[in-house]
């Protein structure tokens, strides 16, 4: 899988690439954020038609956590359908949490560290607690990020289709994961 990963990402379509990195996120996104980065990135530089493309697919990423169901290109492939299929049945396994937000306000170091300091009940702190406390900040900067694009696009967007998908965006993720209403 990681040969037919390489091989995409260097010689792919955009939507191979694309498909390719939400699929990489959604295995282990602890490692992955770079993809994450790539993504923004391309919607920062303003590129409508494929702004369009990448805008439902980090939203299912972040509110789902299944963006394969709507990837086109890539995602047709039978070892993506494969994977589909296994995504499904981990998600039926999950306990209802989807997506890479948690059902909580995400937290910045210096808060998660506060709280920490002010819960008498916590006597030790482990490397992975403090890999993904960090983790945790860098999401909530990208999310942060990724709001304000969405912002961007549906107040200065002359596409159409672009200004109506990041209003029903923005309004989806107030709804489901409200988080940073006052940038």
């Amino acid at each position: 899988k990681n040969e037919f990963h390489k091989f995409t990402l260097a010689k792919g379509t955009f939507r191979d690439k694309i498909s390719t990195w939400i699929l990489r996120i959604d295995q282990f996104a602890l490692t992955r954020l770079s993809h994450l980065d790539s993504m923004l990135h391309i919607l920062h530089n303003d590129v409508k038609r494929q702004s369009v493309t990448i805008i439902p697919l980090l939203m299912d990423l972040f509110l789902d956590s299944s963006p394969t169901a709507h990837v086109g290109g890539a995602a047709k492939s039978a070892i993506q359908q494969r994977r589909l299929q296994e995504r499904r049945k981990k998600d039926k396994r999950n306990l209802g949490h989807k997506g890479l937000l948690p059902h909580r306000l995400l937290l910045t170091f210096s808060d998660r560290m506060k709280q920490v300091q002010r819960n008498d009940d916590i006597t030790d702190i482990s490397q992975l607690h403090l890999i993904l406390f960090y983790f945790e900040h860098l999401l909530k900067q990208k999310y942060r990020s990724f709001i304000e694009l969405l912002e961007y696009f549906s107040t200065n967007s002359f596409v159409e289709k672009l200004k109506t998908q990041s209003t029903l965006s923005m309004y989806k993720l107030l709804r489901s994961k409200p988080e940073n209403e006052l940038l």
